[in-house]
Formats: structure tokens, C-alpha cells, sequence
């Protein structure tokens, strides 16, 4: 595949390799059969460089610019589709074996795979950072109940809405400074509700508002009173109020129930 043949450096008292190469290009017809075709035989440039020269690295440059398809460039890039009569190959040599160009010889080196060095000290301080100050861990959708994503939504509606268990397994609800039409004695009331232990299969029922409410003129609503919230210490104004249609827990939720609530207070009764 190469013939050698030999000349003199500059400095005359040193012989310089050249080479004969034979070029190989593989191309891929319409059944992508890979063909192997010779191409002319091409004569390297002749590169005249003296061993004795005190840069190294150019002296291997020099030798590593003779033999083009042999460089590490050559070496390392995979061959990629043709774009237009073919790509090319990796020469190939028996024995899994490359040519070494120096100055004045050519030897044979076995190939062997470049060893990669990793660095691991960032990993390693990150880890340690990690260690050091947890992340907090983040509260997804699959953490939540029902109840939790309700809740969220009442807070998206209408600005902010507290879950408070209580002892007995039910949640208040309380959605502060919902806006009330023209016609009561506020213009703003919090609405608080009993979510009973087992919902969303457990109905929800009634609601309280804040214990000073009243109608424009002064009188009381109907089917309300003055009634403490169970379980706790606070009161409030008493709706009895229920859903006509029963409560499905595959349709209803705590945003449909508060448009229940809305509802009676927009009657102004």
C-alpha cells in the first residue's frame, strides 16, 4: 500500500522518508453496497526536515503532514455518509498495526485505544455541596390529595384559600374576602365550609360567613343564624344551605361548591 524511498534534509547529513500512497475512497451506489475503488497512485510531497532541529513538535508535524491519511485527524473521524461520489476510509493495515514517521526510519506500533481522563472534582464538590445543604425536596401533584389540589385552585380563583385539619378528620376551608354583590351590609365577606373526613365521597353542606353580615337594611337572612363553627372557637353567620342536585364526587369539587355558595348570596334574601 506504501513504498518508501529516501532523500536528504538541508543539512545534508540526514536522511528524510517519502512516500508512495495508494488513496482509497469508498462509495455508496443506489443499493448502498459498499465498492472499493484504487485510485491513481499520488506522490507526497517531499518534506525535508532535520532531526536535529530543537523543536520536536515540528519535526512530528512535519512527518505527520507527509503522511495525511495516517494523522491523527485521519485516524479519529469516523467516516459519515457520502454527499456526493463517496466518503473515505480508514487505511487499513495488517496486523491492526500504523506507521510511526520520524526523521530517518519508519516503525510499526500496535493501536491501541487512547485512555480518556476524567475529572471528577466538580461532581465531587457538588456532591459534597449536596451533603452539606439538602434540597429541599420539591411537593409534585402525585404528593397531593384531592383535597390539596382544590385547595390549590380556590388559591389560582380567587387570590388565597387555608386548609385547617381539625381533630375530628374534617378540613376548614376558609377563603378570605370574597366579593359580594351589591345589596349586603359588606362588600366583602370570608366564607368558611366543613370538608368532612372522607371527601371527596363525603357531601359537603352549609357555610358561614362573617358574624356581622347583614342585609342592606339591616335584617337578617333568611335560613341563617348565629352559630359556632364545630370544633372551634370561632363563629359566624350560618347559612343553611345545600345542593339540590346531590353531590357527585366524580363532578363536584370545592370550586363548584363555592359557585353553590355564590349563588345564594347573589339572591340577597
Amino acid at each position: 500500500m506504501f513504498a518508501l524511498g529516501r532523500s536528504q534534509c538541508q543539512c545534508g547529513k540526514h536522511n528524510v522518508c517519502i512516500t508512495n500512497i495508494t488513496k482509497f475512497t469508498l462509495t455508496a451506489p443506489q443499493s448502498w453496497g459498499i465498492r472499493r475503488e484504487k485510485s491513481k497512485w499520488t506522490q507526497a510531497k517531499r518534506r525535508r526536515v532535520c532531526p536535529t532541529a530543537t523543536d520536536t513538535t515540528r519535526v512530528r508535524a512535519a512527518a505527520s503532514r507527509t503522511l495525511s491519511p495516517f494523522s491523527s485527524t485521519a485516524r479519529n473521524t469516523r467516516p459519515t455518509k457520502p454527499r456526493s461520489l463517496g466518503f473515505r476510509s480508514r487505511p487499513r493495515f495488517p496486523g491492526g498495526t500504523r506507521p510511526t514517521i520520524w526523521c530517518s526510519r519508519v516503525t510499526a506500533r500496535t493501536r491501541t485505544r487512547s485512555s480518556r481522563t476524567t475529572s471528577w472534582s466538580l461532581s465531587t464538590q457538588s456532591k459534597a455541596a449536596r451533603l452539606a445543604f439538602p434540597r429541599r425536596p420539591r411537593r409534585t401533584s402525585a404528593d397531593m390529595t384531592p383535597l390539596d389540589i382544590q385547595v390549590q385552585q380556590l388559591r389560582e380563583r380567587f387570590g388565597a384559600a387555608d386548609a385547617l385539619p381539625l381533630a375530628g378528620g374534617a378540613i376548614l376551608v376558609t377563603v378570605p374576602e370574597v366579593p359580594l354583590p351589591v345589596g349586603w351590609s359588606k362588600a366583602a365577606s370570608a366564607i368558611r365550609f366543613l370538608a368532612p373526613a372522607g371527601y371527596p365521597f363525603a357531601a359537603l353542606d352549609c357555610f358561614w360567613a362573617d358574624p356581622d353580615l347583614r342585609l342592606a337594611g339591616g335584617g337578617m337572612p333568611q335560613n341563617s343564624a348565629m352559630n359556632n363553627i364545630p370544633e372551634t372557637s370561632e363563629a359566624g353567620l350560618w347559612f343553611s344551605w345545600h345542593l339540590t342536585s346531590g353531590w357527585n364526587p366524580n363532578r363536584d369539587t370545592l370550586c363548584s361548591w363555592m359557585n353553590t355558595i355564590l349563588d345564594r348570596l347573589r339572591r340577597l334574601q
